[in-house]
């Protein structure tokens, strides 16, 4: 009688099971497996299914490929086992292992993954995606490729159905189109609009398939347009290296298209020895090299008058504007124009020997090889000189 009852019962629960199942089904459709058993355990019951396993949810569009899968039914959570592949209209994930619930349309890879979408390809160690939010959750080294850029984090946050990503973590993002590499510890970069920011310590360089200096560009916050309107913006503690020369500001603009540099908000030239001030720079650049640099409103270069630093006095060269032109990377020409005024010292073998002071509508410090040649000006010139012995 006791074994008859068990019989009787086992088949109860059987029957059970698969009307649970069954009303399941309206959700996750099996399509087709190899085999199908059922497990008690102190957990509740499991349903192992063997393939190749192939299920489908109608109201996602939603095909989920797999060697085996364990479903959890107390929790409805599907464990995907081997060759996963999860497919909808707009994206594929894949893994060898994927923990999937109904319950909140998370699919969660504790082990490496990769999903693929229209903006690229995203791999990383583990990650979660929200089925429901389309956000997925990565963590270990994040690597994202698409067409135009890479993308590598310790960390990311990409919400699919805008194409942003929220990096975190040893960031380095390279833009292809402007040979730009990028680096900092946070960046928000929009996919579609080929757009981005990086903050915490940030940092680009700007590499020139000819055999030039990369240009560098530092800054407390550093945010880039791409394609047609190819830009840089730069804000507090900007900094841009070129070679021998290093612009200093707190505002900066890049226009890659236009080969500009602006720089506002007490900007500075730092080349070699010298140094130019002003409230205004902008830098022109020929075939990605310095080409001429115009300091306007209150400009003023500094230069040691004395090399070997004995004299501590800097020559000084003021005009509303001033502009410095180059050949080859070197300095060989610095027009002071409108009000110029220069203050140049004149030492001999480490003494301080005359002092010229000069005023006109333009004065013009020539250069040989990067170094002081001559003084020249122009239009209403007036000017002074001292010997040694009144100098101060």
């Amino acid at each position: 009688m006791i074994r008859l009852l068990s019989k009787y019962a086992f088949i109860l629960l059987i029957v059970c099971f698969y009307t649970s199942y069954g009303i399941c089904q309206d959700v996750i459709k099996l399509i087709s497996s190899e085999s199908m058993n059922l497990q008690r355990t102190p957990q509740g019951m499991i349903t192992i299914v063997k393939g190749p396993v192939h299920y489908y949810l109608p109201d996602e569009d939603l095909n989920i490929y797999c060697d085996e899968t364990e479903v959890h039914e107390s929790k409805n959570l599907y464990i995907l086992k081997g060759n996963v592949l999860i497919e909808d209209p707009d994206k594929t994930l894949q893994s060898n292992l994927i923990e999937y619930s109904e319950l909140t349309k998370i699919a969660y890879s504790p082990g490496a993954f990769v999903l693929r979408d229209s903006a690229g390809e995203l791999s990383a160690d583990k990650g979660e995606f929200d089925y429901e939010k389309n956000i997925l959750r990565a963590n270990g080294n994040v690597e994202y490729l698409s067409e135009s850029k890479t993308l590598d984090a310790d960390s990311i946050i990409y919400h699919q159905e805008e194409e942003m990503a929220f990096a975190f973590g040893s960031i380095r993002l390279s833009e292809f189109e402007q040979n730009a590499v990028g680096y900092g510890e946070f960046a928000e970069v929009y996919l579609d609009r080929d757009n981005g920011r990086l903050h915490g310590d940030p940092r680009i360089a700007i590499a020139d398939t000819a055999d030039t200096d990369s240009l560098y560009i530092f800054g407390e916050y550093l945010e880039y347009f791409g394609g047609d309107s190819s830009k840089f913006i730069v804000t507090n503690n900007g900094r841009f290296i070129k070679g021998e020369i290093e612009a200093v500001c707190d505002s900066a603009l890049y226009e890659d298209r236009n080969e500009m540099i602006y720089l506002r908000k007490n900007p500075r030239i730092l080349y070699r020895m010298n140094r130019v001030v002003g409230e205004e720079i902008d830098l022109y650049l020929k075939e990605r090299e310095i080409d001429r640099v115009l300091v306007s409103k209150n400009a003023v270069a500094y230069s040691p008058s004395d090399t070997t630093g004995i004299i501590k006095k800097d020559n000084e060269l003021k005009g509303n504007t001033i502009t410095l032109y180059f050949i080859d990377k070197i300095v060989n020409k610095v027009v002071a124009s409108q009000n110029a005024e220069s203050l140049y010292y004149i030492v001999q073998d480490g003494v301080l020997s005359g002092k010229h002071l000069v005023t006109g509508e333009q004065i013009i410090f020539n250069f040989v090889d990067g170094e002081f040649n001559s003084i020249v000006a122009e239009n209403g010139v007036s000017g002074r000189y001292r010997t040694s012995g009144k100098i101060k």
